[in-house]
Order: structure tokens, then sequence, then C-alpha cells
């Protein structure tokens, strides 16, 4: 008897997913490195921050994703080059 209700995504959609994810980024480069530098405090919060509830990692990231702004505009009004 067939099982309803969630499945899992196939292999299939996560690598065409992963793959138009790569794309977008190189596609969009200077973008992805300010943001990608600029969220690397996250991503270690994320990793050292053990406690059950994860306010911390979001707060720093909302801090480093408002911290990212105002470069992130002046590439923009510069014609998305570095």
């Amino acid at each position: 008897m067939a099982t309803q209700g969630k499945s899992k995504p196939n292999k299939g959609k996560k690598r065409l997913l992963l793959v138009i994810m790569i794309l977008t980024s190189v596609a969009v480069l200077p973008t992805t490195v300010i943001f990608f530098i600029g969220m690397l405090p996250t991503f270690v919060a994320r990793i050292a921050d053990k406690s059950g509830n994860k306010t911390r990692v979001l707060t720093i990231g909302f801090m480093n994703f408002a911290g990212c702004f105002p470069f992130w505009f002046e590439l923009m009004e510069g014609g998305h080059k570095f």
C-alpha cells in the first residue's frame, strides 16, 4: 500500500536546485562575495551556539545582514562591478 503525505525530495531535484544556486551565485558574483564574507560570523555563531534556542544566531545574522547593505548599495550604484 502506498503511503501518502510528505515525501522526500529525490536526489535529482536536490542536485538541480544545487546547480541552479551555483549558477545564480556565479551570475551575481560581486553580490555573492559581499554577502558571503559579511555573513561569515553568522555561520561561525551557528556552529558554536549549542543552546536550544538560536536567538543569538538570529541576532548576529540580522545584524550582519544589515551591515552588508551599505556595501551592497554602493556596489549596485557602481554598476555591479568590483
